[in-house]
């Protein structure tokens, strides 16, 4: 994945639809009524592939062993969203921590920040 996870997510979906495999994560139980059980394991295969292929190694590890396509997704995007919140607020409190006074050299101060 490079970028953000909001890039990802748009890319993803930008290609499981072109592929027409996007309903096994956005739909599965409409995916799965409306496909053969041959045809929806083709899609969901199709797209847990796509996922793992995106993802940092240490990532995929942690959402491989989800039974399909829209689990491991599901499960990812969690992740991302705490981790995105965490370090989110991580910044902060380092911004609140970092205070400027005089005794310290103005271009230095900026360059922490």
């Amino acid at each position: 994945m490079h970028g953000s996870f909001d890039l990802y997510a748009v890319e993803l979906e930008t290609f499981l639809r072109r592929v027409n495999v996007w309903s096994g994560i956005e739909d599965p139980i409409g995916a799965r009524s409306s496909t053969s059980d041959t045809q929806f394991a083709m899609m969901d295969n199709i797209a847990r592939g796509a996922i793992l292929h995106g993802v940092p190694t240490a990532d995929a590890e942690l959402i491989g062993h989800e039974m399909n396509a829209h689990e491991m997704w599901t499960r990812f995007g969690n992740m991302q969203t705490k981790r995105e919140y965490a370090n989110y607020i991580f910044a902060r409190q380092q911004l609140y921590a970092n205070k400027y006074t005089h005794e310290r050299n103005m271009n230095d101060w900026l360059r922490e920040m």
